[in-house]
């Protein structure tokens, strides 16, 4: 006998036992379903987790691919915003201060 022919006894055996009792047929019934429907939110859960996941880490590779090819070598940096580096002795002139 195969699997199926076998489960397909035992849910028969199980209904015919649970017959007198509809009650706890249906809440049988009603706790497979809720079991059912909890698994498979959570396939569905994993799966769109999974997607997200995977499309935050390609995005923060874009981002990291284009931010290898913007680096400005430091000569360049001073030249553009004119920064030059003051000393302790240059800011103590500046505020006063012997």
């Amino acid at each position: 006998m195969g699997a199926t022919e076998e489960a397909g006894k035992a849910v028969g055996g199980v209904v015919s036992a649970l017959g007198g009792q509809p009650v706890l047929l249906v809440q049988a019934l009603i706790i497979g379903g809720i079991v059912f429907l909890l698994y498979a939110q959570g396939t569905r859960g994993y799966t769109e987790r999974q997607e997200l996941l995977t499309a935050v880490f390609d995005s923060q590779k874009n981002v990291r691919e284009i931010l290898s090819q913007c680096i400005v070598p430091p000569d360049e940096r001073n030249k553009r915003t004119n920064y030059t580096p003051l000393s302790i002795p240059a800011i103590k002139n500046a505020l006063g201060k012997e």
